[in-house]
């Protein structure tokens, strides 16, 4: 997952109507080191109803239309494919 996608996914989780336990995770995943972020992220993906926040997901797509990368994000992730340093 890119760092523009997480971004997204985090903002679907604080902005949709969720219960508070996927509220609850957004100072974490806003908190957290790389390491931590990737190990929290795998968790997530595995929980029931998290489809919906990632991409693809309902919330994902309805909750943050508007929120397009940035410029230093799509050279970003231009550097990233360029130097084959993709996840």
């Amino acid at each position: 997952m890119t760092d523009y996608e997480l971004r997204r996914t985090i903002n679907a989780i604080e902005k949709a109507p969720a219960g508070g336990f996927f509220q609850s995770l957004v100072p974490a995943f806003r908190k957290a080191d790389p390491i931590n972020k990737d190990i929290l992220l795998e968790a997530f993906k595995r929980m029931q109803g998290s489809e919906k926040y990632l991409p693809g997901g309902s919330h994902y797509e309805e909750i943050t239309p508007e929120f397009g990368p940035s410029h230093l994000d799509l050279l970003q992730e231009h550097n990233m494919q360029f130097f084959g340093l993709n996840k």
